[in-house]
């Protein structure tokens, strides 16, 4: 059952106080933009000698201001950390750019400022729906299903 999705919700134009326009109050809104989905068709990290082959497959299930639902192209790779935790794979930090302060002293460099990048990986093949919600405590909770 889809709290948002009420056979009882009002129509022919009726006004109804605390109800917006996609037919939801804000506390029924709230746990309905809480929760993230997302489906990975096909994930494949593929490592032969010194190349490296990533297939990459995923969508992520947004509402829009209607209340309509969507599904969206998103990436598997640079998913949240979440993601990884829920299909049973691995996320990596690493930083990129910049440079060490003594490199720009001697050879007059001007240095890119670094960034930290997330990436999650999974060894092997990955197909599965994934999702992370939130209850009435605001404790997360991630469920996935693999197929």
């Amino acid at each position: 059952m889809q709290l948002w999705n009420c056979p009882m919700r009002s129509s022919g134009g009726i006004s109804v106080p605390g109800i917006g326009v996609d037919g939801l109050t804000a506390d029924v809104r709230k746990y309905r933009d809480g929760i993230e989905i997302y489906h990975v068709q096909h994930y494949r990290h593929k490592r032969g000698g010194d190349n490296e082959y990533i297939t990459d497959i995923t969508s992520v299930g947004e509402y829009q201001v209607s209340g309509d639902f969507r599904w969206v192209r998103a990436s598997y790779q640079y998913g949240p950390p979440w993601l990884a935790e829920a299909a049973g794979g691995i996320t990596h930090s690493r930083t990129i750019g910049g440079c060490r302060a003594d490199d720009r002293q001697i050879y007059g460099q001007t240095c890119r400022p670094s960034q930290t990048v997330t990436t999650n990986d999974h060894n092997g093949h990955l197909r599965g729906v994934f999702i992370r919600f939130q209850d009435h405590t605001g404790a997360y909770h991630i469920e996935g299903v693999h197929y």
